[in-house]
């Protein structure tokens, strides 16, 4: 199955489920632990189309930040911050199953050409799968202490006038809270 097939049965998925996540999520928040905190997260390059610096098996340390979009307990959101080399992007993730969250974004990326650099040259979109594997009691709470995740561009677009060859990209990360 192609990346941009499984994009787009990830986000097909999270939204025919989200409404029964969302619903279990509010009716017993101890269904769901609680996704938050900083994760150290380490990851493995599965795709690299065209992606200046990037190759196939190239291994990469990343920061998550997680900020769940509730007071207590599981949540049917989380924000979901990512520090990268290249700067800092964030999305929303929804709660897909108990364990599971999944959410689409889009940064941007700069782009040279003719001598000159556009900051947002690039348009990234992006869709991200985070899996619960490991939790911990607090207080009587489920909190989440490792993870495993996914990551996949399925195509990058060309805000300019220049010629360029589109790329793409995905990864596959697990993590633990800082």
């Amino acid at each position: 199955m192609g990346h941009r097939r499984i994009a787009t049965w990830l986000v097909t998925a999270a939204a025919a489920l989200s409404g029964a996540g969302v619903a279990a999520a509010q009716s017993d928040p101890s269904a769901t632990a609680r996704l938050e905190g900083t994760f150290s997260v380490a990851g493995k390059i599965t795709v690299a189309v065209h992606i200046s610096g990037e190759r196939v098996g190239q291994r990469v340390q990343r920061t998550w930040t997680f900020t769940p979009l509730c007071p207590t307990g599981g949540c049917a959101q989380v924000e979901l911050v990512r520090q990268r080399p290249s700067g800092t992007d964030s999305v929303v993730l929804g709660l897909l199953s108990t364990d599971r969250y999944v959410g689409r974004g889009r940064f941007f990326a700069a782009l040279t050409c003719g001598g000159r650099r556009h900051a947002r040259g690039v348009s990234v979109p992006f869709t991200i799968s985070v899996r619960i594997t490991k939790t911990r009691l607090v207080s009587g709470v489920a909190v989440a202490t490792e993870l495993q995740a996914s990551y996949v561009n399925p195509r990058r677009v060309n805000r300019t006038r220049c010629v360029a060859i589109p790329g793409h990209d995905a990864a596959r990360y697990t993590g633990s809270l800082a």
